[in-house]
């Protein structure tokens, strides 16, 4: 009995895996023969010769395609190009397809029945007004899908990709709610007087944190870079005029005083200056014997002089004519003594 039930259940099974007319698409013949029809891709020739064989068929030459199994006799031509201007090729043209036309971004395909034929073009995806928001993006095959704004969201401008936005709250400690956040509109929020007044210290406060030390960095870097020209025109600049100035004044004053260049009467008059401007400095001394003038130097060389040493050679050369009021002013009572001894010794 199981040996007879196993052997019914493998014929069952067996008859099943053969073709029967039932799985395939058949035409008959003019032959009398029945014929499966070509597939996908291939076009019909002839009819087939034996019974429930296939019809002798070809495949489709390049640039045709036949996307239907059947009798056709021969294959369609491949579109070149799509219809719709915001759409691109996304597959080639194949024997079993025709090119796959998708929409651009931002546009999705659109079905429609003209007569017996089903066409298509791209529709722009939908925007969500104002109080909706974006539930699904819409697809190159979908539209945009919108649902109404919830509870602490909102959204006040239309949109085809943006959700709704959460609303926004305000600061209790500084501020209070002017308008309450709606479908449309967000929280309006205002600042209270002390916010106000605490608002603006902290940006005070934040201000002077940040300017204050770039203020103080640039006094310094100003200070150092000050220093430095200082430094450099007192030491390579004033300091080797002023030395070369005072070695000449030195050379002057040495070659007035020295006996053995002077006659007896330049010596008599030479004495009579000493006198006058011993207790004079050494560049005031230099100017009252020379009356202002320096023979060695040119005009310019004069220009270059420090400023200290032209001031008081133009302050002693204005003292000379008035002598006798500078030796009252340095000897006091004794002063008359001095200026009749450099009478009597210098008439």
């Amino acid at each position: 009995m199981f040996y007879r039930a196993l052997l019914l259940f493998l014929i069952a099974t067996v008859c099943s895996l053969v073709p029967t007319e039932a799985n395939y698409n058949v035409y008959t013949a003019q032959n009398g023969m029945d014929c499966i029809v070509c597939s996908k891709g291939y076009f019909w020739i002839k009819d087939c010769i034996k019974n429930m064989t296939i019809a002798i068929c070809q495949p489709c030459p390049s640039g045709t395609y036949n996307n239907k199994s059947g009798i056709p006799h021969y294959c369609s031509p491949c579109t070149t190009e799509c219809r719709d201007s915001n759409s691109y090729i996304k597959e080639s043209c194949t024997t079993v397809t025709d090119i796959n036309c998708e929409c651009r971004y931002g546009y999705y395909k659109e079905f429609k029945v003209k007569g017996d034929k089903e066409t298509w073009y791209c529709k722009p995806h939908s925007s969500c007004p104002p109080g909706r928001g974006v539930a699904k993006n819409g697809t190159p095959h979908e539209d945009t899908i919108c649902k109404p704004c919830s509870s602490g969201t909102y959204s006040n401008f239309s949109s085809s990709l943006d959700p709704c936005t959460q609303c926004s709250k305000c600061n209790g400690s500084i501020e209070s709610v002017i308008h309450e956040c709606s479908g449309t509109s967000d929280t309006v929020c205002r600042i209270n007087d002390e916010g106000q007044k605490d608002s603006g210290s902290f940006v005070v406060q934040h201000i002077l944190m940040i300017v204050l030390p770039v203020i103080l960095l640039l006094v310094v870097v100003s200070c150092v870079i000050g220093c430095i020209f200082y430094y450099d025109y007192r030491n390579d600049k004033w300091c080797f005029k002023k030395e070369k100035d005072d070695q000449v004044h030195k050379d002057a004053i040495v070659s007035f005083v020295s006996p053995a260049s002077m006659s007896p009467n330049e010596a008599q008059n030479q004495n009579y200056i000493n006198l006058a401007t011993e207790n004079y400095p050494e560049s005031c001394r230099y100017a009252l014997e020379t009356d202002g003038h320096d023979t060695r130097f040119n005009q310019e060389e004069a220009a270059e002089q420090p400023t200290w040493d032209r001031f008081f050679n133009e302050l002693c050369s204005k003292i000379i004519p008035d002598w006798e009021t500078i030796v009252r002013d340095l000897y006091g009572e004794g002063g008359n003594f001095k200026i009749d001894e450099a009478k009597a010794n210098f008439p």
